[in-house]
């Protein structure tokens, strides 16, 4: 995996720094010229880019210069370089001994030109463009710099860094991004916006346009859009189940971490982790639901596992269309039998899965591990949208979501392109304090490579208990090399009240946003809105776009600051545990001001029971469009190996009106939809305080907005 970093400047070029030689005599030069006999493709090629389509701009490749680097290393590079540019559209490649020749003609030995030399001999060769280029190690880091040179006034056009672990393989591995990057192409004359869909049949067309390009994330995306606007047609429901599916699943299989994990697990092991998941569905689900046909349902995973190309690099029998075709009929036998046996106890279910399983060593050969766990994965099919299979990391992740601290680096961190970008320091942070800015990347932590790590397990290797150290290697754009600097972790807390001031000063109406519902969310609302009553508070604005909820005790507080008694939500539920009353209490109750809840399509869950709980008591005006609908409790049971749990629906929530909103949503007393403009710049922002509220989350829910 490796790093690149692309910057253009208009400033004069300099002359670079170099070794100048002038051989004094013929046996010097055949020494010169036998020590360059390594370097096939060293001295470059010219190149005729593509200007437009029948104007063409010449380029030539001088070789790179090497700094604590073999000849080899350097020769491989130029000549990848060159090569990769030679094949990038209708270029011609000159023979190496015109340059060799340029260079003798004009007395610089080819691997001995500065700046201005080399531009005049690319001028002599008619070029338009140079392209000069220099390599250097740092530790066990290739550092890869090429710069774009304008012959005609020596200018700079562009420049490009790449960096890669361990040697020169990988740099030869990503030379294409190099070339795409120096080559260029053509601006593309602008072509006309598409409208956006306005209709559930427009978008149901989009999401089949984007299904055909198996864009499976953008496919359900569309779907649920239309989902919003009528009912899904009978046969959409079950396309959008399955491009969620197949975005998961490609997803997950992406993370080499989580490939590792499910292949060391035992046929025995899967097999009870399976068996315990059934009982724990069989005992706590909100409905009473037949386990026969929940298996059913979770074998659809393993169908899609079968329309993933990806795995058959790490799988190679899945490319075998006669594996493949055994191993799908002997899915779908197993699915029929559950289907006819849908009351089957969780025992006779994994004998089931057990003839999956031999099935797969006849054909296809997947690890037993990785099939028990997408099965398992696949449980929730049969449930609803709400209940999840945890694994460690999601267990550990959503730990430090509710918590609203963890002990770090403090810095919000986002994987682009395969690298570890850092988005923002927070404020006060160990990150901020040692001088990390947005947009360095973050190459090495400790020993580990994060070029080769996975989003996840990047973040968690930042972690670890306040007041150890960890080394990191930062790479900040634009400078030549990577640094080391060694950070003191330390715990750091993550504020969710993101806004409170006043908005009007001379009508004392005061505005506070609140960014989720965590441990420590009431507290801090509680001390915004003392800071605003001290200041003659006399109407509040309480901001609750683009919250997707939390703990469910956390609502229940903070709508008790402003409900003076009665009902705020009851749970109901199928088991007893499941089913329980919330009352708000007459002491610690604010004054009867002016509230105005905010909301949008994103106010989900906890933020909606706060919103029914104020409009049903009227204690204040919701003012927005139709939340979320996430009317539904989970619990969470762990697994008896604590390494993974489920997030199961226990109840639904039901707030003071009697009238429970999961599906539906809360309506607004006051209908007010944002423009296009203000909803895309709604959504950035929702964004990044998302992130700054669940560190170490890679999936957000605000995309949707912009994306549209």
């Amino acid at each position: 995996m490796l790093f690149f970093s692309t910057s253009t400047t208009a400033t004069t070029a300099k002359a670079e720094a170099s070794m100048r030689c002038r051989p004094s005599s013929k046996a010097a030069w055949r020494a010169l010229a036998q020590r360059l006999a390594i370097f096939a493709a060293l001295l470059s090629v010219a190149v005729i880019a593509r200007a437009e389509e029948t104007a063409r701009t010449p380029l030539v490749v001088m070789e790179l210069r090497g700094k604590d680097i073999t000849a080899e290393e350097v020769a491989a590079v130029t000549h990848a370089l060159a090569q990769q540019l030679a094949a990038k559209g209708p270029f011609e490649v000159a023979a190496r001994e015109r340059v060799w020749a340029e260079c003798l003609l004009r007395g610089v030995p080819p691997g001995r030109q500065d700046a201005d030399a080399a531009l005049r001999i690319a001028g002599a060769m008619g070029a338009k463009r140079l392209v000069t280029g220099s390599l250097a190690r740092f530790n066990e880091v290739l550092a890869l710099r090429v710069r774009v040179r304008d012959v005609q006034d020596g200018r700079m056009q562009q420049e490009v860094t790449c960096l890669g672990r361990e040697g020169v393989g990988p740099l030869l591995a990503a030379m294409g991004h190099v070339v795409e990057r120096l080559v260029g192409r053509p601006t593309p004359p602008p072509q006309p916006e598409e409208p956006k869909p306005q209709t559930a049949e427009e978008w149901i067309v989009k999401g089949r346009a984007y299904e055909d390009k198996k864009q499976w994330a953008l496919a359900a995306l569309a779907y649920e859009q239309a989902k919003e606007l009528s009912p899904l047609p009978t046969d959409i429901e079950p396309r959008l189940d399955l491009c969620r599916t197949h975005a998961h699943i490609a997803k997950r299989y992406a993370s080499a971490d989580f490939r590792n994990s499910v292949e060391r697990m035992t046929p025995k092991e899967g097999l009870g982790i399976l068996e315990e998941a059934l009982t724990t569905i069989e005992n706590n689900y909100v409905e009473e639901v037949k386990l026969g046909r929940v298996f059913a349902r979770s074998l659809v995973n393993l169908q899609v596992l079968l329309d993933v190309p990806e795995l058959g690099k790490f799988y190679p029998k899945l490319l075998e269309d006669t594996a493949r075709r055994t191993f799908a009929e002997a899915v779908e036998q197993a699915q029929q039998d559950a289907e006819a046996s849908p009351s089957a106890t969780p025992s006779q279910v994994t004998d089931k899965m057990s003839r999956v399983l031999s099935s797969s060593q006849a054909s296809v050969q997947v690890p037993d591990g990785l099939l028990v766990a997408e099965s398992v994965f696949g449980l929730t099919r049969g449930l609803d949208p709400r209940s999840l299979f945890l694994t460690t990391d999601m267990l550990r992740e959503l730990e430090v979501t509710t918590s609203g601290t963890f002990s770090g680096i403090g810095a919000e961190i986002q994987l682009r392109h395969g690298v570890l970008n850092v988005t923002t320091p927070l404020e006060g942070s160990p990150a901020l304090k040692a001088g990390i800015r947005p947009n360095d990347a973050i190459i090495r932590v400790d020993k580990k490579w994060t070029l080769d790590m996975e989003e996840l397990s990047a973040i968690q290797s930042l972690r670890g208990p306040r007041g150890t150290p960890v080394k990191v290697m930062l790479y900040h754009p634009g400078d030549d090399l990577p640094t080391e600097i060694t950070l003191t972790r330390d715990e750091i807390a993550i504020h969710t009240v993101k806004q409170a001031k006043m908005l009007d000063e001379a009508l004392k109406i005061g505005y506070i946003r609140l960014s989720a519902f965590q441990q420590r969310s009431a507290a801090d609302l509680e001390q915004a809105l003392a800071a605003l009553e001290e200041q003659g508070l006399k109407a509040l604005v309480l901001d609750l776009r683009g919250n997707p909820g939390g703990l469910l005790d956390s609502a229940v507080a903070i709508s008790d600051k402003f409900v003076g008694g009665g009902r705020i939500v009851s749970m109901k539920g199928r088991i007893g545990s499941a089913n329980r009353e919330f009352d708000g209490k007459t002491d610690g109750t604010h004054p009867d001001y002016p509230l105005a809840i905010l909301v949008d399509r994103t106010t989900a869950s906890a933020s909606e029971i706060v919103a029914a709980a104020v409009r049903d008591h009227g204690r204040g005006v919701v003012i927005g469009t139709r939340t979320q609908g996430k009317g539904s409790v989970q619990g969470m049971f762990r697994l008896r190996s604590g390494k993974a749990a489920f997030n199961l629906t226990v109840a639904r929530y039901f707030p003071p009106s009697g009238v429970n909103f999961d599906g539906v949503g809360v309506m607004p007393d006051l209908f007010v939809e944002l423009s296009r403009e203000a909803q895309i710049a709604l959504a950035r922002r929702q964004r990044a305080e998302w992130a700054a509220a669940n560190v170490g989350q890679t999936d957000t829910p605000l995309a949707a907005i912009e994306d549209e």
